[in-house]
């Protein structure tokens, strides 16, 4: 086949550039709307984003919140655990030592005065303190000894008797033994 052209070359060459200007600027519109297209994607998804962070944020803050409350509780609950143990084990020696000091108030008398009392081991406490003579110790000690009247004492040892001059009181310092079992709960 013969391909007749008419038509001068410079409109030949004008058309091709029309015809090339005509498919960059259709590939450009392309471009140009595929570009809109990413970027308002873009936006969107970096909208999205922004708001799911915002929300993660606010939980992390509001777990961290109650973690912290949570473990204020648990401290709290140890702390309280712990005291109640303690107080338990008050209740059960302040209910020994009220019979101890029930017992000895009933036999100290009105001219002897106990101003200390140490407990030295579990069977054995000691006392000290003062009386107008030595009689009136003398029947204390001689009170502490007698079974038909000391329901939890036994053994009673002056250890130290000194009479004060500027007093005139004797000053003592003595150890009981406690019989087996007497301050036990009954």
């Amino acid at each position: 086949m013969i391909d007749i052209n008419l038509l001068p070359p410079e409109i030949r060459v004008l058309e091709k550039k029309a015809r090339f200007s005509k498919i960059i600027l259709f590939i450009g519109g392309v471009a140009l709307l595929a570009s809109v297209i990413f970027i308002i994607g873009v936006t969107v998804n970096y909208i999205i984003v922004k708001n799911n962070l915002s929300q993660n944020q606010l939980k992390l803050t509001t777990t961290t919140q109650e973690i912290a409350t949570y473990k204020a509780l648990e401290a709290s609950a140890i702390d309280v655990t712990a005291k109640y143990k303690e107080l338990q084990a008050a209740f059960k020696v302040r209910e020994l030592y009220s019979q101890f000091f029930a017992a000895l108030n009933g036999m100290v008398p009105q001219d002897v005065k106990v101003s200390e009392i140490n407990f030295l081991a579990t069977n054995k406490v000691s006392l000290s303190g003062e009386s107008q003579g030595y009689l009136s110790l003398a029947g204390f000690v001689k009170t502490l000894e007698d079974p038909k009247t000391s329901k939890i004492f036994v053994n009673p040892v002056l250890n130290s008797v000194v009479l004060n001059s500027q007093t005139g009181k004797v000053q003592f310092v003595m150890e009981l033994g406690l019989k087996e079992g007497s301050l036990l709960a009954k």
